[in-house]
Formats: C-alpha cells, sequence, structure tokens
C-alpha cells in the first residue's frame, strides 16, 4: 500500500524550523494503493512520527503502508534532500468521519522506517504493534502474532493528575504541562492538554501518585475549546498499573 500526495504542504506556524511535534497540515488530494485496490484521500496533518488522512477505505489497524509526500527536511528521519519522502507507517486508528452518501475515514498512520521489514514483503496481510522508537527516532514495530481486535481491558472514567511530556526522537523531553485524564486503562488513556501535538507524536506519561511513568503515543486527537484539545493515548512499553487505582477506589 503507498499514500502518494501533492506538493502543496505547509506549516502551520509559519517558521522555519518546525519541532518534532508541530504540524504539518495540507487539504490536497491524495492517492493510496493496496493489495488489489486503490482509492483516493487526502492528508489531515503531518508532524516528524507520524500522520492523519481521510480515505474512502477503512484501513485494518496494524496493517503496515507507505507514505509518499514533500514533507519538510526538518521533518524527516532520512532522504533530507530528496524531493519526496518515502517512510513506512503502521495504522493506529481507522474511524469514520462522515456517511452523507459514501463513508469517509480518518486513518492515523504511525512512521516506523525507510523500508519495510522482511516478514512485510513474506506476506503484506501480516499486522504490526508499537513495541519503542528505533534508531532513527520512528516507531519500532514488531510482527503481532494475531490481527488486531477492539480493546477488552477496562476503562476507569477518573481524574487522574499526571505530567504530560513530548518527546523528540532521542526520546528527551523538549515540553510539558500537569494535566488530568478524561479516563485510563492498563493500555492507555484519555487526556486533556493545551500543548500542540499531531497524531503519531512521541509523549511520556508520568503520574508519581501512581508511580508510573510509560512512553506512549498519540492516536487520537479532539480539538476542544479554549485552545485545549482531547488525545487518545496507547501505552507502548509498560501498562498502567490499574490495580493501585482500584485499591484507592475501594478506600473512598
Amino acid at each position: 500500500m503507498s499514500i502518494a500526495l501533492n506538493h502543496n504542504i505547509y506549516s502551520d506556524t509559519g517558521q522555519n524550523s518546525i519541532s518534532s511535534s508541530e504540524k504539518v497540515t495540507a487539504f490536497s488530494e491524495a492517492f493510496i494503493s493496496g493489495k488489489g485496490w486503490e482509492a483516493n484521500a487526502s492528508i489531515v496533518n503531518c508532524t516528524s512520527a507520524g500522520a492523519s488522512v481521510e480515505c474512502d477505505i477503512d484501513c485494518r489497524v496494524g496493517c503496515l503502508l507507505k507514505l509518499k509526500a514533500n514533507i519538510p527536511a526538518n521533518l524527516r528521519a532520512f532522504d533530507e534532500d530528496g524531493d519526496d519522502y518515502e517512510v513506512w507507517c503502521v495504522v493506529q486508528s481507522s474511524q469514520i468521519v462522515s456517511d452523507h452518501g459514501s463513508k469517509k475515514y480518518h486513518v492515523s498512520l504511525a512512521f516506523s522506517s525507510k523500508e519495510p521489514p522482511e516478514s512485510y514483503l513474506e506476506d503484506p496481510d501480516r499486522s504490526y504493534r508499537i513495541t519503542g522508537v528505533n534508531e532513527l527516532g520512528l516507531w519500532k514495530i514488531a510482527q503481532s502474532e494475531k490481527s488486531f481486535t477492539p480493546r477488552r481491558s477496562l476503562r476507569y472514567w477518573t481524574s487522574v493528575e499526571h505530567y504530560l511530556a513530548v518527546l523528540d526522537g532521542k526520546r528527551d523531553p523538549v515540553r510539558g504541562e500537569r494535566t488530568k485524564t478524561d479516563n485510563i486503562s492498563s493500555g492507555g488513556a484519555a487526556v486533556f492538554t493545551t500543548l500542540s501535538i499531531g497524531i503519531g507524536d512521541r509523549v511520556k506519561f508520568i503520574s508519581a501518585q501512581y508511580d508510573f511513568s510509560g512512553l506512549a503515543i498519540v492516536c487520537g486527537k479532539t480539538e476542544l475549546k479554549n485552545g485545549r484539545s482531547r488525545l487518545n493515548l496507547k501505552f507502548i512499553e509498560e501498562q498502567f498499573p490499574i490495580e493501585k487505582l482500584k485499591q484507592k477506589k475501594k478506600k473512598r
């Protein structure tokens, strides 16, 4: 599968230097193709760590695809001098955003590598999951034993105070803020923030109250009022200690 974008991508910051979490936005036509199918699409936003696109195809979560776009050099992990940036990605989410006669899907992508893994060449239908950050500052992936299935872990609608840090490609914090969750589970959380963060970005979720510090990927984003947004995070290397949360609730 590949995505080819037109070249009128621009920075919404108006600056020459863009940090890894500041996004590039475009509404240009795009073209996606996969195993036995092809369709038009458009890019919604893009950062150094990932992108989101809209298309008529419900891309399977966990599948691998290639993105081709004229992304600014300072958002690239390689091929800074090339006309187009071609990066392999793993699909993190696919949600219906419109159903007025024809369905549209908002698909979130996490950038992974310059070349696909050998396992993909053997079987393009295999599923992949994120396991960390690789030497290029992109997402490290591994083959999943099973295809993605909707989460079954119990989600707690409770406010957990934490520090949310935006990370660069070396996993160093570049900025952050203290905020609260909307809900949380062992595998992820929905959090409120005023930070400029894009889909696919790397963040660190730090809760002193529950003695937890975990790397997470931004899988979804909803713009709210007053410059706030709601992020859907998926924890990568560690799971949040839900047992500690349950014990605290019992003591109340």
